[in-house]
């Protein structure tokens, strides 16, 4: 720090952490570069992490300011567990198996509920193969209309879709 008063940092700070818990997520490895710009900002130029089941993810940069913490920023991931994720996200409504990767925009804010939305982006599996199964319909089906708008409009389709739904 070079200033307390207001609170300053000569730039950029790296911050590691061998390990943590938060909610139902072991956090290993993670590493923040930082740098404290002012009272109202603060610079986040990379933040990177593992969780236990070997996924790795990275932040794009971002600012924030304390006094209102809200974070936007872009994450990259891979080697993330399917499993892991999915019961997480569903309340135990999907589950699957697999490893993925992919990049994705968030928004976390902890004043609001849902506190974490994901906003756009796109995860692939990686090179094992694997599978998805719900029990909920009403969400596949809403699922896959977000996924491609043509099946509410293509008869052929609304016909495939029909039998994905209902298998």
């Amino acid at each position: 720090f070079n200033s307390l008063s207001p609170l300053r940092t000569i730039g950029r700070q790296v911050l590691n952490i061998a390990s943590a818990t938060t909610g139902e997520l072991e956090i290993r490895d993670a590493s923040v570069e930082f740098e404290i710009a002012s009272l109202d900002e603060i610079m986040v130029h990379e933040a990177q992490w593992s969780i236990v089941d070997g996924g790795t993810f990275r932040t794009s940069p971002f600012a924030f300011n304390p006094s209102v913490p809200v974070v936007a920023t872009t994450i990259e991931c891979e080697n993330v567990d399917l499993h892991r994720w999915l019961t997480l996200i569903t309340s135990g409504r999907a589950d699957g198996e697999g490893r993925l990767a992919g990049r994705f925009s968030m928004a976390w804010d902890p004043r609001v509920y849902p506190r974490l939305r994901f906003l756009d982006g796109s995860l692939t599996a990686q090179v094992e193969p694997g599978w998805i199964a719900t029990s909920d319909a009403s969400a596949l089906s809403h699922l896959l209309d977000e996924a491609n708008p043509d099946f509410a409009i293509d008869a052929r389709l609304a016909e495939v879709k029909a039998k994905i739904v209902a298998a």
